[in-house]
């Protein structure tokens, strides 16, 4: 069974709504609602990006490795691959970037106590 790239993307589309709202439920009923809905969303997109995040790394290194190999005989391969290394590393930065801004939402939080 071959999947088209239309149906790859609406899943990995779904899934990551799915983490999304995971994670805007879990903010709300762990209690981190106390800190605004600009917290809980930065929860949420925090989450959500460090499964992203996760997922890819793995991924754009087994392709990485996989058009590595195969360079030889096949250049876009590899381009292909180190692309998506490129975005994974990218995700990293802006997880961390939210978070950064999250916890300094904790920090003013805290402060104004």
């Amino acid at each position: 069974m071959k999947i088209s790239n239309k149906m790859f993307i609406l899943v990995s589309i779904g899934i990551l709504a799915m983490l999304f709202i995971r994670g805007i439920y879990n903010s709300i009923k762990f209690g981190d609602a106390e800190y605004g809905m600009a917290y809980v969303l930065g929860q949420a997109v925090g989450g959500t990006l460090a499964w992203f995040s996760i997922i890819a790394l793995f991924a754009s290194l087994t392709f990485l490795i996989i058009g590595f190999i195969n360079k030889k005989r096949k250049k876009p391969i590899f381009m292909k691959s180190a692309i998506t290394f490129g975005i994974s590393i990218v995700s990293l930065v802006i997880l961390v970037v939210i978070i950064f801004v999250s916890m300094n939402i904790e920090n003013e939080h805290k402060k104004n106590r």
